[in-house]
């Protein structure tokens, strides 16, 4: 009995310690996972040594060592637990889906909604040249599309900005004598502006145009400003 029970530990070591049976025999992993076959072995001490491919080791066991034998292929695993089937039925405009839909419904009976899109609307541009001279816009500017081709039949757009219209690219205080605007196209020196409308309207005399940069056009104005003006605020003008 002792013998036997002897044998048992002495197997169990050995198939926890399949990496050292690699290491000792100098087997290659890629060699044991690439063919199925059964591998034979000495186990002394914990250690396995003489590994072979086949029934038999490299070299017969020395005294107090015992032979043993395994194969990768290892033992069937359990089944899978079965999968949640779905079912899809149309679902039609309503709370769920606006434009109407599909349905689907797991075994479980949870359900899940895929919505169709609303219907595009009519009309619009059907060609390139449908644009121009349709509106555009430079951040607030407003302008007019127009279409040009080259000889070679390279196609260009440009968004022609509406001379008389700007707009203020920030807010002004009281006082001030300078304003920014989005784009001073045809406008020049001498030029009446009003700023705003409605009850803070006010009307002013362009003194100087600025350069560009990136927050806007500078223009100096002959008064100070009599009310406060948010960015946005429509600027209009005559030369």
């Amino acid at each position: 009995m002792r013998a036997t029970r002897a044998s048992r530990r002495r197997a169990l070591y050995g198939a926890l310690a399949l990496a050292a049976i690699i290491a000792a025999a100098g087997v290659g992993y890629t060699a044991l996972a690439a063919t199925n076959n059964t591998y034979t072995g000495c186990l002394k001490g914990g250690q396995i040594s003489n590994v072979a491919i086949g029934e038999s080791p490299a070299s017969a066991c020395g005294r107090g060592a015992t032979q043993i034998s395994w194969s990768q292929t290892g033992p069937a695993g359990t089944n899978g637990t079965n999968g949640v089937s779905v079912t899809s039925a149309t679902e039609p405009a309503g709370a769920n889906c606006a434009n109407g839909g599909s349905r689907f419904t797991a075994a479980n009976n949870s359900v899940t909604y895929a919505c169709n899109g609303a219907d595009t609307q009519s009309g619009g541009v059907s060609t390139i040249n449908d644009l121009d001279g349709t509106d555009c816009g430079v951040g607030l500017t407003r302008g007019t599309f127009t279409v040009d081709y080259s000889n070679s039949g390279d196609v260009t757009f440009h968004c022609h900005v509406v001379a008389g219209h700007m707009h203020l690219t920030a807010g002004h205080l009281p006082g001030n004598a300078g304003i920014l605007v989005d784009n001073v196209f045809g406008l020049v020196v001498g030029a009446v502006v009003t700023i705003d409308e409605g009850a803070n309207q006010e009307v002013r005399v362009v003194q100087e145009i600025g350069e560009t940069a990136d927050f806007g056009t500078f223009l100096l104005l002959d008064n100070g400003l009599s009310y406060s003006h948010l960015g946005g605020t429509p600027v209009s003008f005559q030369n």
